[in-house]
């Protein structure tokens, strides 16, 4: 070989190392960053103790078989558990799935200045409450790195980390440890999926909240009446769609799965309509701990479920599966959010001025179904599907099917389809939620026809 061909070759080899090497990187920047981050939001502060745990153990044994996953998981367990569990604690700890049961509830996560956070996020979610001279601090420090803002380097001034960090505790972006917590809360809520949001960054997200649940209702305007009978008399903290939804605001998930009780009603997926493009709900009750996520996670490779369709449908199949062996009669539904849920609120509204308030509010009780007296205020919801049927051979309009953003239901009762509708039998409990079912955008979304029908239902007068 001559002296030109051996550098001619020499530089071929070098461009092909480099070629290489780049492609190393590269694939390493690809692939870095994993499909998906599971979190958990478990309320075990009241009667679910002892579920919440067991979910924690199964979510932990579960996770052994996951690839290119991130699991975090929020367990509180109230101010004086009662329940025995290895390294006991009381309130809330935060605990990142990476190995046995003992190695993961020996090191419970530190919440501390955000690695990184989405340029979203950044500047209307961790800016929002600072003061100007703080926002100033956190921007010198944080670098806009493809869509994040980066933590480039601790400061070199004295004071500086730990100015920032008090600066996050007084916004409220961070927990404060000493502080007394509340879980069933957006603020706590916000600060535990900004967390997961900030340090265990992936392609999809599916968030997972369990505890009990109240649908659209918040239990506020039964305290509020002196002269009313309490709907959810349980010392239980309850969850409601705008809870959730507040706790979400700019933290939406891909997929939000509700292993609560009684939150799959329109009035509460229409409220949550931003919140994630797919939503798992239960019509009425759910099994005490939810689903088994042992059992969710080991059927995650099964399902093929790269995609957040079909990560839906396993999360919606393990559910289903849940409430069959319960033998609770009740339903689970998944939903896709998006427009079709306006065109079906839209063409619900068009029925309703169509049939005009009066006719519909003397639709005869037995051509709905009315849900059962299952807590809260089920027993003042009907199904949504057999009010649309009623309504449409009663008075010949054309109804809509909520079909369209309805992906999948899963019934093991007669009575309900998969979504509910607030049509309440009982004027003193209308007169006393009235306020609070007016404030929904549900009714807003509506034009004030459906209540106007509530109203005229329960004999309230009109202009």
């Amino acid at each position: 070989m001559t002296r030109r061909n051996w550098i001619y070759a020499l530089c071929a080899a070098a461009v092909a190392a480099a070629a290489l090497i780049i492609g190393i990187f590269a694939y390493r920047e690809r692939t870095d960053i994993p499909d998906w981050t599971f979190a958990f939001y478990l309320d075990g502060s009241g009667s679910l103790l002892l579920e919440q745990q067991r979910n924690l153990r199964e979510i932990i044994q579960g996770s052994r078989g996951l690839q290119q996953a991130n699991v975090i998981v929020y367990l509180d367990r109230g101010p004086a558990p009662k329940a025995p569990m290895f390294y006991a604690w009381k309130g809330p700890r935060i605990f990142q799935v990476t190995g046995a049961y003992k190695e993961t509830l020996t090191h419970p996560v530190q919440p501390g200045l955000p690695r990184s956070v989405e340029k979203r996020r950044f500047v209307d979610l961790l800016l929002k409450g600072l003061s100007a001279d703080d926002a100033r601090l956190f921007e010198r420090h944080y670098t806009l790195r493809k869509g994040r803002y980066v933590l480039t380097s601790k400061t070199s001034a004295p004071g500086q980390e730990q100015a920032m960090m008090a600066a996050l505790l007084r916004s409220g972006y961070l927990s404060d440890p000493n502080a007394p917590s509340e879980t069933v809360s957006p603020e706590s809520m916000s600060r535990f999926f900004s967390l997961v949001r900030d340090n265990y960054p992936a392609r999809h997200y599916a968030f997972f909240i369990a505890g009990h649940g109240l649908g659209w209702f918040s239990g506020r305007s039964m305290h509020a009446s002196p002269q009313g009978t309490e709907a959810n008399p349980s010392p239980n903290k309850s969850f409601n769609a705008e809870v959730i939804r507040r706790g979400l605001i700019h933290n939406e998930p891909d997929i939000l799965c509700l292993d609560l009780c009684l939150m799959a009603d329109v009035e509460s997926v229409y409220q949550l309509r931003h919140s994630a493009d797919y939503l798992v709900m239960g019509q009425g009750p759910l099994p005490s701990g939810g689903q088994d996520y042992e059992y969710l996670f080991r059927s995650i490779p099964a399902e093929n479920a790269a995609r957040p369709e079909a990560m839906a449908r396993a999360v919606f199949a393990s559910s289903a599966r849940a409430l069959d062996k319960s033998r609770l009669n009740s339903a689970v539904s998944l939903i896709k959010t998006g427009p079709a849920i306006d065109t079906f609120i839209t063409d619900f509204s068009h029925m309703l001025f169509s049939a005009g308030a009066q006719r519909i509010t003397e639709l005869h009780e037995g051509s709905y179904t009315r849900l059962p007296s299952w807590g809260g205020l089920a027993q003042e919801m009907i199904d949504l599907k057999s009010f649309i049927a009623a309504a449409r051979q009663e008075t010949g309009t054309k109804g809509p099917h909520p079909s369209a953003f309805l992906i999948s239901t899963h019934s093991t009762s007669k009575k309900v389809s998969g979504l509910s509708i607030y049509y309440p039998r009982d004027t003193k409990i209308y007169r006393m939620t009235r306020d609070e079912y007016a404030g929904l955008d549900f009714l807003q979304a509506t034009g004030g026809v459906w209540q106007n029908i509530l109203d005229r239902k329960h004999g309230r007068s009109h202009d």
